[in-house]
């Protein structure tokens, strides 16, 4: 839907409505979730913080944690309670004089935030800067306390490098962990990578917890990351975070290599078995370990164990399904691309909404332009008189005493003819009194002026009426459009859960049998069907590029399929439309005769989008060619308007708009159209001046007829539509005007289909209607004459 204002200059202007802000009753109680949400992840950012304080890349240089205290750009309480987490990390992991080196480095920096101005708030340049610099201090005066050593100042250097270049490299997943962007369509990959390095970070802050002697905290949290990333992501991910795992649980270490190795193992194993669920990836990481185990004799034994691979699972069972898919949206790359194209759908379903609705704004003002009946009134006889007055009288002698002197005389006598000009469009001097015969002087002129401006006038009124009913018709038109295009914005907006069939699915396949595609289309409808369009060159396609093709697609589809030819073929390419079997198959024949040398009556068989069959028969006015003409046309037009996404019955609008606007001659044509649904069985026959079709079925004959006029004869028209069910071995029969006797019209059909019963499966039924209707007309041809009759068969 839309509202509506005034523009610049008064213009109507249609804007996408959105829903307004209406305080409700539990409005703060939102806030106070928002609010709760937001403490939430800044306690548990300060965790992290932690942790990060503890991880320990190269001897013992713990850096990090000033990197994270960098994050914080004012002096608060939660500067103060960042700074006593990096303090406890710090102490956790270093000795005595390390420990007091970072916490003094930590107080430096709180120093600087409490100098400036608590309303300014530090970039993050400044703020890395400001760390490293406290870093650097506390670092030099360690050295000296210790004794000055060159190497000692350069890995001084080093840390302070890394502090700064941490502070940046953190600054990027600050709002994905304090939960302020928690969706994939918000985080961008440079954040991705800040949060990958945060994680694996705070990971290696693990690495010196340990339950008992060979049961690490490092390897347990590890595990149970590479198991969410693989039942989240799949294999390519999973084995890449098995890598980086992998590099960061082995630094510093003498067993570097062997755990790079037993984690990539694990993360491509877990990885293969994600599609069989959690207890895949679980099954995937402990085969994966088993074969390291057993293939080495046992030396990669110690690298993983069985209890860190158990705890490891649990914790992964206990995770949330929508955890493990908001890992997947933020780390895949196909979950990106998703965000990214769903970004661009409701982009494009607000524009599309705009334009519909514009559409819909000019249709309704052209149809109050419309409104008035186009019918002579006062004005246009007082514009009549005027105009016959303004030619005779003004020049006349006597025009003082008519106009001035006896105004109401004058007036009264020439109003005395506007019955005369409404039941005989014209005046005669017999038609106004005899006094005023008698004392105007110019009386015959006035009467030959009045009739010439009545024939002027009435003039006007037709071309009025033909913009008015051009204004009409273009505003249904119009109206046509914006219903097409609002209906796109809806199916676009919609999310349509269907078997996920991607490109690189079918373009893998064909590329496995040495086929070459030109180009790929993966579509959908609103009833959950899937398409698959295919483009191949032509010189390319043969008997076993068919063959292949139809064995590819079924293995897709997982079962039986539809494939047919589009419209969009040409010379150089062959294009494929393909979809689920149609539960229905159609069986048509038909039977035409002319009166002339060409037919006037033209019938269609299509295909279109959504299983649908269209059937289609018009007949033109007349006979010959200028008949076979427009019917042609007519059936092209009904054709791509279908096909373009337009319901039937606006459709058949648009032709008559199309006939009534095209030629200042009198012409019509009829349209019966039914459109069958070979996924349900369900038909739709319209009809516009059409005769009766009929429904052939085992037991009975019903019969579908409509009175309407055929289209391009008014404005106003209205198409008859109705519904049908249809079963296995139902006849479809659809006849023009040619097939009447001069008894009974069409509806001896009805009798004569219901005696052959069971007999016309295999014979042309069409052929046999179009030969008794001959019989029945002793033989001859009074009009062009098609049948056409369509059998319906459970596929």
């Amino acid at each position: 839907m839309a509202k509506y204002g005034r523009g610049k200059g008064g213009r109507i202007m249609a804007v996408p409505e959105y829903s307004s802000y209406k305080p409700q009753k539990n409005s703060e109680t939102n806030r106070m979730k928002l609010r709760e949400s937001n403490v939430k992840g800044r306690s548990f950012f300060r965790v992290i913080g932690f942790f990060l304080a503890m991880a320990v890349p190269y001897g013992e240089l713990a850096p990090f944690g000033l990197s994270f205290l960098a994050q914080e750009r004012k002096f608060s309480v939660g500067a103060i309670l960042s700074f006593a987490a990096v303090s406890l990390g710090s102490f956790a992991v270093c000795d005595r004089l390390g420990a007091a080196k970072y916490i003094c480095a930590g107080i430096i920096y709180i120093a600087v935030l409490f100098v400036l101005d608590k309303d300014v708030r530090m970039k993050e340049l400044t703020a890395g800067l400001a760390a490293g610099a406290g870093i650097f201090v506390a670092g030099l005066v360690t050295i000296f306390w210790q004794g000055f050593s060159l190497g000692e100042l350069l890995l001084l250097l080093c840390e302070t490098a890394a502090v700064v270049a941490g502070a940046l490299v953190i600054e990027k997943s600050v709002g994905v962990i304090q939960r302020e962007k928690l969706s994939a369509e918000t985080i961008d990959g440079e954040e991705k990578l800040s949060l990958g390095a945060v994680v694996a970070l705070a990971v290696m802050g693990l690495k010196e917890i340990y339950v008992g002697s060979y049961f690490s905290v490092m390897n347990v949290v590890a595990i149970a990351l590479l198991l969410v990333v693989a039942a989240g992501c799949g294999t390519a991910c999973s084995t890449g975070a098995g890598v980086i795992i992998g590099i960061i649980c082995g630094l510093g270490s003498d067993e570097f290599l062997p755990i790079l190795g037993a984690f990539s193992f694990c993360g491509f194993l877990s990885g293969m078995f994600s599609k069989f669920g959690k207890g895949g990836v679980i099954s995937g990481v402990v085969l994966a370990n088993a074969i390291l185990i057993v293939y080495t004799n046992g030396a990669m034994e110690a690298i993983l164990t069985l209890y860190e691979i158990m705890a490891a699972s649990v914790i992964f069972l206990f995770v949330k399904q929508k955890i493990i898919t908001k890992v997947g949206e933020v780390i895949c790359f196909d979950a990106t691309e998703r965000a990214g194209i769903k970004r661009i759908k409701t982009a494009l379903r607000e524009k599309l909404a705009a334009i519909a609705a514009s559409l819909e704004t000019m249709a309704r003002t052209l149809e109050t332009y419309s409104e008035k009946k186009n019918q002579k009134n006062t004005a246009d006889i007082a514009t009549v008189f005027d105009l016959a007055a303004d030619k005779v009288c003004k020049k006349c002698r006597k025009s003082s005493d008519c106009w001035n002197k006896n105004f109401d005389f004058t007036y009264h006598s020439l109003f005395e003819l506007m019955s005369a000009m409404d039941e005989n469009g014209s005046v005669s001097p017999f038609d106004v009194n005899e006094k005023f015969r008698a004392v105007c002087v110019d009386f015959p002129r006035l009467v030959a002026e009045l009739n010439h401006q009545l024939d002027l006038n009435q003039v006007r009124c037709v071309w009025k009426s033909k913009v008015q009913e051009s204004r009409t018709l273009v505003g249904e038109q119009l109206s046509g459009v914006s219903k097409v295009i609002g209906g796109l914005s809806e199916v676009i907006e919609s999310d349509i859960a269907f078997r996920s069939i991607s490109v690189r699915e079918v373009e893998a396949a064909f590329e496995e049998k040495e086929i070459e595609l030109y180009r790929v289309k993966v579509l959908g409808d609103t009833g959950g069907r899937q398409y698959v369009e295919l483009c191949i060159r032509r010189t390319l396609w043969n008997e076993r590029v068919r063959r292949e093709t139809e064995r590819i697609m079924r293995s897709l589809f997982r079962g039986e399929i539809s494939i047919r030819e589009t419209s969009g073929a040409s010379e150089y390419f062959v294009s494929l439309e393909v979809c689920d079997a149609e539960k229905f198959v159609v069986e048509t024949s038909f039977a035409e005769r002319a009166l002339s040398e060409r037919n006037g009556d033209n019938y269609r068989f299509s295909h279109i989008s959504g299983g649908k069959y269209v059937i289609a028969l018009s007949d033109g006015m007349g006979t010959g060619s200028q008949a076979a003409r427009e019917s042609e046309a007519m059936l092209e037009l009904l054709d791509s308007f279908l096909r373009a996404g337009f319901d039937s019955c606006m459709a058949v609008k648009f032709l008559n708009s199309i006939m009534l606007l095209k030629s200042d001659e009198d012409s019509f044509v009829t349209m019966d159209v039914c459109i069958i649904d070979l996924y349900t069985g369900e038909a739709e026959f319209i009809k516009t001046g059409a005769e009766p079709s009929f429904i052939m079925r085992s037991n009975r004959v019903d019969t579908v007829k409509a009175a309407s006029l055929p289209v391009g004869v008014i404005a106003e028209m209205e198409a008859e539509i109705a519904s049908k069910t249809l079963g296995d071995g139902d006849v479809i029969i659809m006849v023009t005007d040619g097939i009447e006797t001069r008894d009974c019209g069409s509806m001896w059909i009805s009798e004569f289909v219901n005696r052959l019963g069971g007999e016309s499966p295999d014979k042309n039924l069409a052929q046999e209607i179009l030969e008794q209707a001959v019989r029945k007309n002793d033989g001859q041809i009074n009009d062009d004459m098609t049948v056409l009759s369509v059998k319906i068969r459970c596929a």
